[in-house]
């Protein structure tokens, strides 16, 4: 159970060195907010134990071209006998399954490892019933009623973002449901997933999910299964869930296993407009990126224009998502996080990071990485609370652990932080970073994890992120071991490490020092910290661990260079581009090593390998014989403008357009040759 509130009281440690007259932060009461969410922690640390045995973590074995791999997914746990309810897009690419059972000890918790069998799938809709025999009665998940689900309700996820870790236990999220009823289609021709996605009826939340996380539960405050999440719009916080009322209406025939040919979009290339005019203008800036997946969509403009009526959508969505109520309820927390954290600029005044006071001698605790490379011992200037600035001395840097100190050159009276014990900390419960502006926190998330190992290396061998219309890299640190943080699903941007984690007692639990995905941040404790405190007082010069794949790895490349074990092979970048080749019709096996297969033979087909770049017209770069595009008479330096009476300015539009066709249906292609305009001719051929 979360601990309960104590009174406000000044609290001194032996591991600082303090005298009696230190005034340290502490908090007054809380507000009658900040109390209902600390009592909200309560019920999902209830609620996330119960749910702990029954998710699941889906390991996908993927065989290519002679070579082997696996993938990572989720799941939940609906039957005593084994029945388990994911993604299709978890299960299509894989050639067999294991699934990994949490199951709860006398001494902690052991995992089972189960080979499943693919039962029955919806794969337009995206999801699918697989089977394990445990030998055993499961811990399952009841139904809830999703059609009761409500705006603004807080909701739950669990699952395996970025993989399992060493310790594989589920992480956590937590959100609120910010919409009902989306229309989302995503993802048609990826490789190994089939067609076109299609969320019909989903459920729109803010618990901040990523790649692994599909299949996994969203679970509502009594510990019901009211959806499986799915799909992540990467430019924000949303992410999407597929009711578990829809798939209950078709359980019975997935079980009797039937392959349900669920509901297709009737104008996807609307709906794709429409979550366009539902993008703020940060979002629209988050999506751009030099990342080949992402400039399938960077053109998407025309018909995309926001009105007045989406704009009162995104003020009224904005308004009832978690980030909003979270910094606006935590005030009290927030003005006391505050008085101890200070920023840390550059020359130019640029932010670095924070970090947080544990003395009224002024010493301060940070991020290591914040301070530059060890050789380099950037000089910084400090940023007090009150606004004033001053030079710091470097006194001890710990790269391994990834905590420096500094000492503030002031003579300002300075309110040091006080320690919390980081060993009590419980999973839902609320964490505060220091270091925003007035009552306000920096941010504020929920404990996901305990007592992490992150291993040298660690990707994301996650198999068919769902996402959409993101930015170019998720990880907003470098990729690095720890030998011990806690992970929280706090949004963490590049400049905001080093700040102060603080606790719902508003007291110092540990420091920010890395974020890999989406939802998935870490901090070293605090009482790891004060184990190294004395060591960094004496001067301790210990550099930082080699970063994987150089200063900032990008783990978002190797969804498909293979990540940890997998298929591996060639350049993840140039897989990228061979992908959107093969989507038109262009890869045909010239992808080289590690190509993605493509789609289902039969779909339509082209021919045709273009420029992911094109914008103003999709340029050809060649074509294939004995297909579509080569029998027309189409030519490596032709630009598409046309498909029968649609335009085609972008990458985007040929794949939405040319998702409403099927093989052997016949097409004019208008397009540009040396200047002229010509029309030609096609029927569109199937797919090798």
């Amino acid at each position: 159970m979360i601990r309960s509130l104590k009174a406000a009281m000044c609290m001194f440690l032996m591991v600082i060195a303090v005298s009696a007259q230190t005034v340290f932060a502490t908090p007054t009461e809380l507000s009658r907010g900040e109390q209902m969410l600390v009592g909200l922690s309560e019920t999902v640390n209830k609620v996330v134990l119960d749910s702990i045995p029954k998710t699941v973590a889906i390991r996908i074995h993927v065989s290519q071209g002679g070579r082997t791999g696996e993938g990572w997914g989720s799941g939940a746990i609906i039957s005593a006998d084994g029945y388990i309810m994911t993604c299709a897009h978890v299960i299509e690419p894989g050639t067999g399954w294991d699934v990994i059972v949490p199951r709860k000890t006398t001494t902690g918790w052991e995992f089972d490892t189960y080979p499943a069998e693919k039962i029955g799938i919806n794969s337009q809709n995206d999801y699918c019933l697989i089977k394990i025999d445990a030998g055993r009665q499961l811990p399952h998940y009841t139904f809830g009623d999703s059609d009761e689900v409500n705006l603004r309700q807080w909701v739950i996820g669990l699952g395996q973002p970025g993989g399992p870790y060493k310790d594989q236990m589920p992480a956590v999220a937590v959100g609120r449901v910010t919409d009902l009823h989306k229309q989302i289609p995503i993802g048609g021709g990826m490789p190994g997933m089939g067609e076109m996605k299609f969320y019909n009826n989903a459920i729109q939340h803010d618990a901040p999910i990523f790649s692994g996380n599909s299949g996994g539960p969203l679970v509502n405050l009594a510990g019901e299964l009211i959806g499986i999440n799915g799909a992540i719009l990467l430019a924000n916080d949303n992410a999407y869930a597929t009711p578990i009322n829809q798939i209950d209406a078709e359980l019975a025939q997935l079980k009797a296993g039937e392959e349900i040919a669920g509901v297709a979009p009737e104008n996807p290339q609307e709906l794709m407009m429409q979550l366009q005019r539902e993008m703020s203008p940060e979002d629209m800036q988050n999506m751009m990126g030099d990342n080949p997946l992402l400039r399938m969509f960077g053109g998407m403009q025309q018909g995309g224009e926001q009105t007045e009526e989406d704009r009162a959508y995104l003020a009224e969505r904005d308004s009832r998502a978690r980030p909003h109520i979270l910094k606006k309820t935590f005030t009290t927390l927030g003005a006391l996080a505050n008085e101890s954290t200070v920023k840390f600029t550059d020359a130019s005044g640029k932010l670095l990071g924070y970090g947080v006071i544990i003395s009224a001698e002024g010493e301060i605790l940070t991020c290591d990485r914040v301070l530059g490379e060890h050789e380099q011992n950037l000089a910084v200037t400090c940023v007090l609370p009150d606004g004033s600035t001053c030079e710091v001395a470097i006194v001890g840097r710990q790269g391994e652990t990834e905590i420096a100190l500094v000492e503030a050159l002031t003579d300002k009276d300075l309110t040091p932080a006080a320690w919390g014990d980081s060993d009590e900390l419980e999973l839902g419960e609320w964490l505060i970073s220091g270091g925003g502006l007035g009552e306000s926190p920096l941010d504020v998330g929920v404990v996901s994890a305990l007592g992490r190992e992150i291993e040298d290396g660690r990707m994301i061998p996650t198999m068919g992120l769902l996402g959409m219309l993101g930015g170019a890299k998720p990880n907003s640190s470098p990729i690095r071991p720890y030998k011990h943080v806690f992970q929280h699903d706090t949004k963490m941007k590049a400049d905001m490490f080093g700040s102060p984690v603080f606790d719902h007692e508003g007291r110092l639990v540990g420091i920010n020092v890395g974020s890999f995905y989406r939802g998935t941040s870490y901090a070293v404790p605090g009482s790891e910290i004060q184990a190294i405190l004395g060591k960094l007082r004496e001067g301790v010069n210990v550099a930082h661990p080699p970063y994987s794949g150089g200063d900032s790895s990008n783990p978002f490349e190797q969804l498909f260079g293979g990540g940890q074990g997998g298929e591996g092979g060639g350049n993840p970048m140039q897989q990228l581009q061979d992908m959107l080749n093969q989507l038109f019709g262009g890869g045909g096996g010239q992808g080289g090593p590690g190509a993605p297969t493509p789609p289902p033979a039969g779909s339509a087909y082209l021919g045709v390998q273009i420029d992911p770049n094109s914008q103003d017209g999709v340029s050809v770069l060649g074509v294939q014989e004995g297909f579509a595009a080569a029998d027309a008479g189409l030519q490596a330096g032709d630009v598409i403008r046309k498909i029968d009476d649609t335009e085609i300015s972008t990458v985007d539009d040929l794949v939405v357009t040319l998702q409403n066709y099927k093989a052997g249906d016949k097409v004019t292609i208008t397009i540009d040759r040396d200047g002229e305009e010509i029309e030609i001719e096609a029927t569109l051929s199937a797919r090798p």
